[in-house]
């Protein structure tokens, strides 16, 4: 095995680790901040966090347009947002048992998989993205913000066992830009050297999109999940994971087709984007039906992933 190959091997660990710490940290400090600003931890995660960890999508998409490779953003784009709603759920609910769903957020939940769902389904009418339609996707990003902005009235107050952190405002500010710098840092790294793996194996670039890239830019999202159901705020994951979803396939795919130059064809995907009326389905049930992903969901939506994953390696070997 060459050096360099083990070399990306151990930043890619490396990374993960730091990447784990960072957003553990990120969790921590959102805590007072949210308390201090009267908002809910729903919030934090559906329009703070959802859009600090999609950073790494937006960042693969102007690369890929520079290098004029726009098939790896999409593929990105596109496996990312299955993980986000499959894996991103699925091992909270295994690891710890549940992943409970408050009635006050049962709506708004329900209401932004249903906004996802009607962006899917126009990306797919549409069959190409020009920059007209990454506009119109911008602008309905910005729609649905403006629709969901109403839980800021939700305040969530913290006792000394749920939020141990008693910081001032200012410090909590700090500590917390710092910890997402951490986290954007390091997946940063850990997609970096996902690339130069996938190079070195020769793998085709829609699959190194929709696989490598796309596990490597969810990172963020899969650690902070764990971290937030273990820390006791399982709404901050549920908004952290529906709301990436909501933020990559309105804000990030328009931000991407409005400055490509070149027309973005979607029939390659075709056969990946089945996998999300699967995943929304069950997440959607879960929260109507139960109120809470439970471990046997979580066991299905990790099914689904491993699925996804499976199709896809068959596809780098086909």
């Amino acid at each position: 095995m060459e050096v360099q190959l083990i070399a990306a091997i151990g930043g890619l660990i490396a990374s993960i680790l730091v990447l784990w710490v960072a957003s553990d940290l990120a969790v921590k400090y959102s805590e007072p901040l949210s308390e201090e600003l009267s908002i809910t931890p729903l919030f934090v995660g559906t329009f703070i966090l959802s859009v600090i960890t999609s950073l790494p999508e937006l960042a693969v998409g102007f690369i890929s347009i520079y290098k004029g490779i726009p098939q790896i953003s999409m593929g990105d784009i596109v496996g990312s947002n299955i993980i986000d709603m499959t894996l991103t759920l699925g091992l909270p609910a295994v690891f710890y048992q549940q992943v409970a769903i408050k009635e006050v957020d049962r709506g708004r939940l329900l209401f932004m998989i249903v906004l996802i769902s009607l962006a899917i389904g126009w990306v797919l009418c549409v069959g190409q993205l020009t920059p007209w339609h990454g506009m119109g996707l911008v602008g309905g990003y910005a729609a649905s913000v403006f629709m969901l902005s109403g839980q800021r009235g939700f305040i969530k107050h913290y006792d000394q066992e749920v939020c141990p952190v008693k910081v001032s405002m200012t410090n909590s500010m700090i500590l917390f830009v710092l910890s997402v710098f951490g986290v954007i840092a390091s997946s940063g790294v850990a997609v970096y050297c996902a690339e130069f793996m996938s190079h070195k194996l020769g793998y085709d670039l829609g699959v190194i999109g929709s696989a490598f890239f796309a596990l490597g830019t969810s990172l963020p999202e899969i650690v902070i999940n764990l971290s937030a159901v273990r820390r006791g705020h399982p709404d901050m994951a549920l908004g952290n994971a529906i709301g990436s979803v909501l933020v990559k396939t309105t804000l990030i795919l328009g931000l991407f087709s409005w400055f490509s130059p070149l027309t973005i064809d979607l029939s390659d995907f075709r056969v990946l984007v089945s996998f999300f009326p699967l995943a929304h389905g069950a997440v959607a049930y879960s929260i109507y039906k139960y109120r809470e992903i439970k471990f046997e969901m979580g066991l299905v939506l990790t099914g689904i992933c491993l699925l996804y994953f499976y199709i896809q390696f068959r596809l780098l070997h086909s």
